[in-house]
């Protein structure tokens, strides 16, 4: 079975252990893979609805492995213990639906050995919400998929209060771990985030002479906007000319 670029990722990040949870699950393809490669030796589909999983069910049938992975209908953590898995995926959906999730039922996340986080949207908040509720992000990926950048990050709970620091807004946005690592698809994103906001500021300020002062005032306040991403563009980038 191949996966695609980022679900191969995503098993890199969950490494190995005994039981496995994929929190919407969609077509089951994670959770064969876990089996089949003998990283982990059950695993549990969830989604919260009935189509995907049916088509997850039929998947596992179909490889053979319908006594080693279970599904479950479930939205959320909601029909999972914490000590059923030594590690719960969360991937393939939007940044708030993420962090609902471990609202809902944050006293099973924090009992979870390991949460491997793959939020689509909004990944900022998510870093955010994980580095104010006690939870320590440990390493991170980033891949380039069809056109598509998707970071994602492996969680645990520490319980520990982190002082806040200046560079919290460079690391909720690019990660850490990412620009320690000088990751190359990291490199290629905020080539590409810089290149697309210079253009947008560029052509703001191409306008400002020719409307009125009430609009002037807005593309103004947007260009203050786009400045604020360039800069910590620029941040970003400094970790890659650093010896």
């Amino acid at each position: 079975m191949d996966l695609s670029t980022r679900l191969e990722a995503i098993c890199k990040l969950a490494g190995s252990g005994k039981s496995l949870c994929d929190v919407g699950c969609d077509h089951g393809y994670v959770c064969i893979n876990m089996i089949t490669s003998g990283k982990y030796n059950h695993a549990i589909a969830m989604d919260i609805g009935e189509g995907p999983l049916s088509m997850a069910n039929a998947n596992i049938i179909s490889a053979g492995l319908k006594s080693k992975i279970e599904t479950r209908q479930s939205d959320g953590l909601k029909n999972i213990e914490a000590d059923e898995a030594d590690c719960v995926i969360i991937a393939g959906m939007g940044g708030p639906l993420v962090i609902k999730i471990l609202e809902d039922s944050i006293d099973k996340a924090k009992n979870i050995g390991r949460l491997i986080l793959q939020p689509q949207s909004e990944i900022p908040k998510v870093r955010e919400y994980i580095r104010t509720h006690g939870f320590l992000i440990e390493d991170e990926d980033m891949v380039l998929d069809d056109g598509k950048f998707y970071p994602m990050f492996r969680v645990r709970y520490t319980g520990e209060a982190l002082e806040p620091d200046y560079d919290d807004e460079l690391y909720d946005t690019y990660g850490r771990h990412l620009l320690i690592k000088k990751s190359q698809v990291l490199k290629e994103y905020l080539d590409k985030e810089n290149e697309s906001y210079q253009k947008i500021k560029a052509d703001i300020e191409d306008r400002l002479s020719d409307v009125s002062d009430g609009k002037k005032e807005k593309l103004l306040s947007r260009i203050g906007e786009i400045e604020k991403v360039i800069s910590l563009n620029e941040r970003a980038q400094k970790y890659y000319t650093e010896v």
